[in-house]
């Protein structure tokens, strides 16, 4: 085989001819049981040491490392999932925990662990001043 012939057959390779089919509700399933995290550090960290340690946490919770950054916890209902979510923000030994669910349809490079969400609280704050613009 020649290059011009390797070239042409690459070329000639197209997304179209592979024929996917989703399954919307078994991503369901396993998305309403996963999340995602990533840890978030102003220096390097030992990723064997940070794993092992949430391991050691919760050892009766599957972990499972996906690439160099993340990091999925399996539920076996999807009540810890929503548990989880609603304690938010979590830290890891002093460095902010990002967390959040991966929604059926996105791929992993298609979620942000680049955010946050925060609850605060502003005591003293004029009647006038509680709005729901002031607050969001």
């Amino acid at each position: 085989m020649d290059i011009e012939s390797l070239i042409s057959q690459t070329e000639a390779l197209s997304w179209q001819d592979l024929n996917f089919e989703p399954t919307p509700e078994t991503a369901r399933t396993i998305s309403d049981s996963m999340l995602l995290e990533r840890l978030v550090a102003d220096r390097p960290l030992n990723k064997f040491v940070v794993h092992s340690s949430i391991m050691e946490l919760h050892p009766k919770i599957p972990h499972r490392r996906f690439g160099s950054q993340y990091v999925s916890i399996h539920f076996s209902l999807s009540s810890g999932q929503t548990q989880v979510l609603n304690q938010a923000p979590w830290n890891f030994k002093g460095h902010l925990l990002i967390i959040k669910p991966w929604s059926p349809g996105s791929t992993l490079q298609e979620i942000s662990l680049r955010h946050s969400i925060f609850n605060i609280q502003i005591h003293g704050l004029p009647l006038d001043h509680m709005t729901l613009k002031n607050a969001t």
